[in-house]
């Protein structure tokens, strides 16, 4: 499969007070506890999809930067923007957010070895812990580009209704996965 990694870093961050995606944990930076998932799971073209005004402070050699064209647009948009510059080289893309500094390898290892087994084509393999999705941990062909295009022009910035128009393959996962654990607010470190 040729896969593009996309961490998500283009958010205001007003739960948090401060951008978080620069916050750190075990001494990197939350974003590049992403990009080090996607490098040791196996995704080596990576970039961080982000705004004009957060792009001079990522510094990091392993992954380009994508700067949104229109800041502030939601998770939508940032995957429309991925897909259209990623679709004449990769069939796919990965997102994970950059506040998610416990996500790990063997996550994205086990939606790969997923996607790779699957019996029929899907346009997109989302996550699920107990009965939550998690649209921003998932993986999108780019097939899915016209259909988000035509959201996106009605408005829309969910990434729900995107989910409802495509074929999904739902992956299962415990509610109480680390992966999935973002940092909203400067308090969830104490959960």
């Amino acid at each position: 499969m040729n896969i593009s990694g996309i961490v998500l870093a283009g958010g205001q961050s007003s739960r948090y007070g401060k951008p978080k995606m620069f916050e750190k944990y075990k001494g990197l930076s939350f974003y590049e506890h992403s990009i080090h998932a996607f490098k040791a799971g196996g995704i080596d073209d990576i970039s961080i999809s982000t705004n004009n005004q957060l792009a001079p402070y990522f510094n990091n050699e392993k992954a380009d930067i994508l700067v949104e064209d229109k800041k502030h647009q939601g998770p939508l948009y940032a995957l429309f923007f991925a897909l259209h510059h990623m679709a004449k080289k990769n069939e796919w893309v990965f997102l994970l957010p950059a506040d998610t500094p416990f996500v790990s390898s063997s996550f994205i290892k086990t939606v790969i070895s997923h996607a790779e087994k699957a019996e029929k084509p899907y346009d997109a393999f989302v996550p699920v812990t107990g009965s939550k999705l998690q649209p921003l941990h998932g993986m999108y062909h780019r097939r899915c580009l016209p259909i988000i295009e035509e959201m996106i022009n009605n408005n829309k910035k969910s990434m729900y209704p995107l989910i409802q128009s495509v074929t999904v393959h739902s992956l299962f996962f415990s509610k109480d996965q680390k992966d999935f654990l973002n940092i909203n607010r400067k308090e969830d470190w104490f959960i």
